[in-house]
């Protein structure tokens, strides 16, 4: 058996969005990249597109986005 493993990373600066969930028209976002920071912390109301974010992001790397089921009690 032989393994392999790569590390690579991502330095996220810029997020454009445009006809993406609710971003219909053009929106960018500046990420503020920085050496120095390890961590994104992305804040914000209900509805305000956090996770329209993430997924955008996991769509432009993997061409895919996870499916949230809801489910009430």
């Amino acid at each position: 058996m032989i393994r392999m493993s790569i590390e690579a990373t991502i330095d996220l600066v810029r997020v454009e969005f445009e006809n993406f969930g609710p971003f219909l028209k053009k929106t960018d976002l500046d990420i503020g990249y920085s050496k120095n920071k390890k961590l994104l912390i992305v804040e914000g109301d209900t509805g305000g597109g956090k996770t329209t974010f993430i997924n955008a992001i996991q769509w432009c790397l993997f061409g895919t986005v996870l499916e949230q089921k809801i489910t009430q009690e």
